[in-house]
């Protein structure tokens, strides 16, 4: 009986020993994937390689300008040439105010979001949710939600 109890002793010291070296090696492998995700760490160590490799991937994404088209105009179409050289300034100062646009629509979007929300916030704070007191002149009736006019003649 007392070489089963040594054998089941000696069993539980190599399993909290390997539990003991299973627990070591995941720190270092988890060790080793937060070195290897730092990515902070990496430009530290490589700033031009990152600087290099975020120009490489701006040019990627942002799309290549394609150049205008040109206008051919033959010399006996004078009408034509007036018309597209009156259209061509209009469709500049078009681009522009689209540009403007585009720029002040967020802005104006934004502060009327901020406008808003203050003034939901402000009553919010006027009036706190909970039973409010019934108006004067009013006078709660047998059921609930009804109310009747005490002072008023029908």
């Amino acid at each position: 009986m007392a070489t089963v109890i040594n054998q089941a002793d000696d069993i539980r010291r190599q399993m909290a020993d390997v539990r003991a070296q299973l627990h070591t090696e995941m720190r270092g492998v988890v060790d080793d994937v937060a070195a290897v995700t730092d990515w902070q760490g990496h430009i530290h160590k490589h700033p031009w390689l990152a600087i290099g490799a975020a120009f490489g991937i701006g040019y990627l994404l942002v799309p290549k300008r394609h150049a205008p088209p040109s206008v051919i105009i033959k010399p006996a179409e004078a009408q034509t040439l007036a018309a597209a050289v009156s259209e061509a300034p209009q469709a500049k100062r078009s681009s522009v105010w689209k540009w403007a646009l585009g720029a002040v629509t967020p802005i104006v979007i934004r502060a009327a979001q901020s406008y808003a929300i203050t003034q939901v916030e402000k009553l919010l704070a006027e009036n706190p949710p909970g039973p409010h007191p019934a108006p004067a002149g009013l006078s709660q009736a047998s059921g609930p939600g009804e109310a009747r006019f005490a002072n008023r003649r029908f």
